[in-house]
């Protein structure tokens, strides 16, 4: 009887069992609240502090701003660029925090 949300989060727990190098994750915060967001931010961010490498397509950019070391945008199936989290929400013209 888990929520989406919740399932997700089993699911990468279940996962990160098996100690991987590279996380290769699909919109991870949908169907999160925002204390399960919180979580997720932080076990992402010791992953790749350990060295764990971490791919992530998502839509939700504040998402995006608390745990990207680098962003990429794409646009019309392109990658428009790629920068650094910092530089990139500095200075997008698509999304300012």
């Amino acid at each position: 009887d888990l929520s989406g949300g919740q399932q997700q989060l089993l699911a990468l727990g279940k996962l990160l069992l098996v100690k991987p190098e590279l996380l290769l994750l699909d919109e991870p915060t949908k169907g999160l609240d925002l204390e399960a967001r919180r979580v997720l931010a932080s076990v992402l961010i010791e992953l790749r502090e350990r060295g764990v490498a971490i791919v992530m397509a998502t839509h939700d950019l504040d998402f995006v701003e608390q745990v990207a070391d680098t962003v990429s945008m794409l646009f019309d199936g392109e990658i428009a660029c790629t920068e650094p989290s910092g530089e990139f929400f500095e200075g997008n013209v698509y999304y300012r925090p």
